[in-house]
């Protein structure tokens, strides 16, 4: 039956009535319970209604409580959506060994655009059967997903394999044998010193469970910062570039060995010093920098024998298991190498550094030591005891 205009605005009114009565009875309870919540979104209706009796329909009116409705369950969604969010939801980490070909389209016959290596980390734009398209560093693009683990599993994998980090946030940070103040003391190290987290994690609140020299040690949670740094991808020209320059560094270590030896040999002659030639150490282009600019500061005016000299004594160390295992860690070590505390270390590494104490820092880290595996040197001044060479006594 089709109803008039004047019976479908008499239905409006009524229903407009019922509405305000009911807001009426719910105010009243409101009152007594001391909540206003309900009776704030009924009146707002009742008003709505009042406000356009005379044009609204029962369609419309519905409408707008449904609008209501749908707008509390979306605000209520998002907040849940924000809660679930994790990051590493969108993270991959490659699990191949060598390097992963990056392709522009998800096909093996795509055109390779960069590469991941071994635990490099990236971002998951979406999924695509098979495929994984990623953006790491400035590389964009496909690989297979086969090769990588995603979400949770990438967040096991990092656990597992020790990719976080517990880097310390101060100087003077104390490794210790137990989660204790009380405990002994393994070293002391400078801010931004890494450690990598044990797989077995510390049961003892507020302390950390790291790996020092292959054993178990501890840190105070407060001093340090514990995140997975992932390192990111490469494009072609940026791979690259990297095989040339781990080339030419591969090179130029060889041939700083072969002249080092050649100018120990000639040098030593005669002299009573005896080069032999220990395991290398780390030589990255970091602590080659830092070490020659310590070898500077400690032996800048005597001879090249002399240089390698004090590089020695510092890669004796990390080899020794007695003090730290990095260059850095051992340099930076408190009561150690004055340089590192004065600040002439620091002004030296923002300034120029002689070749001749690059060459002496690159012989060093490759294993030459005419020190005897002394781990320690005075001025030849001090009246100690020991093997002296320009103008230090080594012991």
């Amino acid at each position: 039956m089709k109803l008039g205009k004047k019976q479908i605005q008499g239905i409006v009114v009524a229903i407009a009535l019922c509405i305000v009565t009911l807001a009426g009875v719910v105010t009243n309870q409101a009152k007594e319970d001391g909540h206003k919540k309900n009776t704030t979104a009924v009146a707002g209706v009742a008003s709505a209604v009042s406000l356009k009796d005379e044009e609204a329909s029962v369609e419309e009116v519905k409408v707008q409580t449904v609008a209501l409705a749908e707008d509390e369950i979306i605000e209520e969604e998002e907040v849940q959506e924000e809660v679930k969010d994790s990051e590493w939801n969108d993270r991959m980490i490659c699990t191949v060994e060598d390097s992963l070909n990056v392709r522009k389209k998800p096909s093996t016959k795509s055109k390779v655009v960069g590469q991941l290596l071994s635990e490099c980390g990236a971002k998951v734009l979406e999924k695509d059967g098979k495929w994984l398209k990623i953006k790491s560093g400035n590389v964009k693009g496909y690989v297979k997903a086969k090769y990588a683990v995603v979400g949770d599993e990438a967040e096991s994998y990092a656990e597992k394999h020790g990719l976080y980090k517990a880097t310390a946030k101060i100087d003077g940070l104390r490794v210790r044998y137990k989660a204790s103040t009380d405990s002994k003391i393994h070293t002391i190290v400078d801010k931004g010193s890494k450690f990598s987290l044990c797989k077995r994690a510390c049961k003892v609140d507020e302390w950390v469970a790291v790996s020092y020299n292959g054993k178990r040690a501890f840190v105070s949670e407060e001093y340090v910062d514990v995140n997975c740094t992932l390192k990111a991808g490469y494009t072609n020209k940026e791979y690259a570039a990297k095989l040339k320059k781990e080339q030419e560094e591969k090179a130029a270590k060889a041939a700083a060995k072969a002249a080092a030896q050649a100018e120990q040999d000639s040098q030593s002659s005669g002299s009573g010093v005896t080069t032999t030639q220990q395991s290398s150490v780390s030589s990255g282009t970091d602590n080659e920098t830092l070490l020659a600019a310590l070898i500077y500061c400690e032996a800048g005016g005597q001879s090249y024998e002399g240089k390698v000299a004090v590089g020695a004594v510092v890669c004796n160390r990390v080899r020794s298991g007695r003090y730290p295992n990095s260059i850095r860690a051992v340099i930076y070590q408190a009561g150690q190498f004055g340089p590192a505390s004065s600040g002439a270390l620091a002004r030296r590494l923002n300034s120029s550094i002689p070749d001749s104490c690059r060459r002496a820092a690159r012989a060093a880290l490759s294993g030459t030591d005419n020190v005897g595996g002394a781990l320690h040197f005075q001025s030849r001044r001090s009246g100690h005891t020991g093997l002296i060479i320009g103008g230090h006594v080594f012991f």
